[in-house]
């Protein structure tokens, strides 16, 4: 019920929808001759979409966030094994074409084939199952697999866990399934935006992993290559204030021990 939950007063909260909300309450108000506070949150909304547009707020919303944890140059001399999360999958595009389709995440996958082929005697492990509310026929496990073996690494044992929801869910469940012990060394992969809230739920779960993130959305500094793609800033917003929401609220819940873990 909790994930549920969270899921739809996610779909209503985020910054684009929150503000199209109030817009359109703004104008209900002005038919309902409350005009005062009708042109207010219709100001309020149109603002908010402007400055979207026109400044890079999404540059600056979520470069913090990617810029956490630095791409190292090389991984550490001798580690355990690879990590990839889930999330870079589109499983109802997947199931009705039969065919795995990836998202705009899909570098996490490329980046962990690259890794798994250039380090052959790493232990090989990914984590995801299904983050949407209705059930799915298939889940990120099944469409990862089918990729692995596409492309060359039908043959490397990987350990799939298929069960977890959500970021909290992808570390405890992996934990539980491989039992990592002090002494091993994991590269995790995701997205650098996402790497923040992923590094602190595995620490939380025991699991001190070296992040390599990768799927940056924003420049290292400055906002060179800044254009006008309102579709894609706004998407941008919403992606960055779903990472900080997600660590206040893991941290507020107990489901991480810091708020914005560091390196």
């Amino acid at each position: 019920m909790e994930f549920i939950a969270g899921k739809l007063l996610w779909a209503v909260m985020k910054p684009s929808v929150f503000m199209l909300v109030l817009g359109l309450l703004g104008w209900i108000l002005l038919l309902s001759r409350k005009r005062r506070s009708g042109v207010t949150l219709i100001a309020l909304s149109f603002c908010y979409y402007l400055l979207v547009l026109a400044l890079p707020v999404d540059i600056y919303a979520a470069r913090p966030l990617e810029n956490r944890f630095p791409h190292p140059d090389m991984p550490p001399a001798t580690f355990t094994g690879i990590i990839a999360l889930g999330g870079s999958m589109d499983l109802r595009l997947s199931a009705d074409r039969r065919l795995p389709t990836l998202n705009q995440e899909a570098e996490r996958l490329i980046s962990f084939v690259d890794l798994a082929r250039r380090y052959p005697q790493a232990r090989l492990a990914f984590t995801g199952g299904s983050g949407a509310i209705t059930s799915q026929p298939i889940t990120e496990a099944d469409v990862a697999r089918a990729i692995f073996a596409q492309e060359g690494l039908g043959d490397r044992p990987v350990t799939y866990e298929d069960r977890s929801r959500n970021t909290y869910e992808n570390a405890r469940f992996l934990a539980a399934m491989i039992k990592p012990r002090p002494d091993e060394t994991w590269l995790l992969v995701t997205s650098a935006l996402h790497m923040p809230r992923s590094v602190a739920c595995f620490r939380a779960a025991g699991w001190n992993v070296v992040a390599w993130p990768v799927a940056y959305k924003t420049p290292a500094r400055g906002t060179a290559g800044m254009d006008l793609d309102f579709a894609s800033k706004l998407w941008l917003v919403d992606a960055a204030a779903r990472e900080w929401t997600g660590l206040i609220a893991y941290r507020l819940t107990g489901r991480t021990n810091e708020l914005f873990p560091a390196p």
